[in-house]
């Protein structure tokens, strides 16, 4: 019986140093925020799940580091758009990090279904703008779909990845 309660508290303890873990680790465990923009406008996305990898160690091992955030995402900003606008998307690198996304996809998101969002059949691969690649620029397409949310993946180069979300209104 000891050994079972001592193991029961060995369990506890883990399972509590996971909460904390969890709760001091930030919202998002990458290191820039998105602005979305089209025509004049521009919104701030919100941040939804990531992760972030060490450099490697010398034998090729390395660490990675996860924030998952619970969907849908709430967004706050909603940009302006009609089918086929270019929409522009802006990664800001927040302090002491210089990455720049390696590759960035783009879907679209119906929000208020049943089971709170769907999936739309729209996936495209956003272009780099020339010069520094925090730039991305995408061309909507044709029908909308009633889309509510433009769903964006940022790949890291090295560190990662990163999912955002940006409200469409939709004219």
């Amino acid at each position: 019986m000891r050994a079972r309660r001592g193991g029961s508290r060995a369990v506890v303890r883990l399972v509590v140093l996971g909460v904390v873990v969890l709760l001091v680790l930030p919202s998002s465990a990458i290191a820039a925020s998105l602005v979305v923009g089209s025509d004049g406008s521009r919104v701030h996305a919100s941040e939804g799940s990531g992760c972030v990898s060490e450099e490697p160690e010398p034998d090729g091992s390395y660490s990675t580091t996860c924030a998952d955030a619970l969907y849908p995402l709430t967004v706050e900003d909603f940009l302006p758009v009609s089918a086929r606008d270019h929409v522009v998307l802006r990664f800001r690198p927040l302090p002491g990090y210089v990455d720049e996304p390696l590759r960035v996809s783009v879907g679209l998101v119906r929000l208020g279904t049943r089971t709170g969002y769907d999936d739309l059949s729209w996936d495209r691969r956003a272009s780099p703008i020339p010069g520094p690649r925090e730039l991305w620029a995408v061309r909507l397409p044709g029908r909308l779909q009633g889309a509510d949310v433009l769903d964006v993946f940022a790949r890291y180069d090295g560190i990662g990845g990163e999912n955002y979300w940006a409200g469409l209104d939709v004219r």
